[in-house]
């Protein structure tokens, strides 16, 4: 790797070798493993889901690696990466394993057993963005919308000012995109504009009904 096996890099190298499953450091060309090795230890310490895929030379198996940031990693999670593998890669069976380290990121080993008879034709980066897609949380919807709604510089201002954005009840029942727009009128509201009603029809249900949402500066509005 041409890294200083006593610098920074050259530990976290050591540090991924170290760690990396047995299957995958005996089992992988060299080549191959070292391209994953370096990508490994490129992402450390960034807080983005990767995904590193290989097959086994009879076709029976394809041997997988899923980092997902540890703030987002949970058993939900892991499922929903299962299930695309699973139907991606038409796989019959699938055995996991989850490592936790001092990393940011948190690692599953999933184990996939496929039909050999199938070729499979995967495009890893395509497949990666599908977990990535598939992982996305209602929250992680709200912040991408809130920056595209308000621009960067105050779409993060908001997602600062209101860290805990809203509450689980309201999220079962509206989308991110709604969230967003319930925040333009939220900070509509002023001293001079103390009120703001709004008339919408949700895009589910019966469509003769109209639906208001009343919003009020600093206090609850008494109906």
């Amino acid at each position: 790797s041409g890294f200083d096996a006593k610098a920074h890099l050259g530990k976290e190298l050591a540090q991924v070798v170290e760690v990396l499953p047995r299957d995958d450091l005996f089992q992988t060309p060299v080549d191959e493993l070292f391209a994953t090795v370096m990508s490994i230890v490129q992402i450390q310490e960034r807080n983005k889901i990767r995904v590193f895929l290989r097959k086994d030379p009879y076709g029976r198996f394809c041997y997988c690696l899923a980092y997902v940031p540890r703030d987002v990693y949970s058993t939900e999670v892991r499922q929903k990466i299962q299930q695309v593998l699973m139907d991606r890669l038409k796989a019959s069976d699938c055995e996991f394993w989850t490592f936790f380290s001092e990393s940011v990121l948190a690692r599953v080993q999933l184990i996939l057993r496929v039909d050999p008879k199938i070729n499979l034709d995967i495009d890893v980066a395509q497949l990666e963005n599908e977990v990535i897609q598939a992982c996305r949380s209602w929250k992680d919807d709200y912040a991408s919308l809130v920056v595209e709604s308000f621009g960067e510089a105050q779409g993060t201002n908001v997602l600062a000012d209101f860290p805990k954005g809203f509450p689980a009840g309201y999220r079962e029942r509206f989308a991110a995109h709604s969230a967003v727009v319930d925040m333009q009128h939220m900070l509509s509201l002023s001293e001079t504009n103390p009120l703001v009603m709004s008339f919408y029809q949700p895009l589910a249900g019966d469509r003769q009904q109209l639906h208001c949402k009343l919003y009020h500066a600093d206090t609850p509005l008494a109906l």
